[in-house]
């Protein structure tokens, strides 16, 4: 702040942000990454840094923020578009009621497009089942029956695997937010979440755990867009 010529105001207060990470353990005890053997490994997250950080609101010289543009009409639309080119596994559009990812036949079926309101609705749910689908390249557990923990930890990571790929791929997730934060593409991200947390509450390290899991699926479905491959990609 003081470089850029900025001011943080007298008697402002600042947040801890922390960085985690995860590094894997054999099971039966040992070093950690880079350990002889082939065993099971358990993932332990670690904190490997934090900083005092300060709101930009509370710092005075900080040039206003750009306002938040809408996404072009046909931004949604053009994305889905994008991504299911770039699908390592078959995306069939199915006049349904019902979007899954087959883990059986490895490929994923949503609703056609036509019977959303928006296609902001369809690029979320796109995105939902083939965040499921990197569950095969990615080596990661598939969970377990509906409603089960496992389940609940699956869906975690798909929905956050969802928001991050739109954000990462260039989409304005809470730009399409509507004044109502229970509705739009932002608000239903954020409900679907909360339904399934329900089921999580005697783990608050599950979140964290989704996220870098969602973040590694984000990762991998970006990295195909319009002809790329993530590192190691099949």
């Amino acid at each position: 702040a003081r470089k850029a010529g900025w001011r943080v105001r007298k008697g402002a207060k600042s947040c801890v942000v922390e960085k985690w990470k995860l590094f894997r353990f054999p099971a039966d005890g040992g070093d950690a990454d880079g350990a002889d053997g082939d065993g099971p490994r358990r993932a332990v997250p670690r904190c490997v840094g934090w900083w005092c950080v300060f709101n930009a609101e509370k710092v005075e010289g900080v040039p206003p923020e750009a306002p938040l543009r809408a996404a072009e009409p046909d931004a949604a639309g053009a994305l889905a578009d994008r991504f299911i080119a770039s699908s390592r596994c078959p995306v069939i559009e199915a006049a349904s009621d019902e979007a899954f990812y087959s883990p059986a036949r490895d490929s994923v079926t949503v609703p056609l497009r036509a019977q959303f309101a928006e296609d902001e609705g369809f690029l979320r749910v796109l995105l939902h089942e083939m965040s499921h689908s990197t569950m095969v390249p990615l080596a990661r557990d598939p969970g377990g029956p509906f409603g089960s923990p496992g389940y609940a930890r699956e869906e975690l990571v798909a929905e956050l695997g969802s928001m991050f790929a739109a954000a990462d791929a260039g989409f304005d997730c809470a730009a399409m937010a509507s004044a109502d934060p229970g509705e739009g593409y932002y608000g239903a991200h954020v409900g679907y979440l909360k339904s399934w947390m329900s089921a999580l509450r005697e783990d608050p390290g599950e979140l964290f755990r989704a996220a870098s899991k969602a973040s590694a699926a984000a990762d991998y479905l970006v990295g195909r867009l319009d002809g790329g491959r993530p590192a190691g990609a099949a």
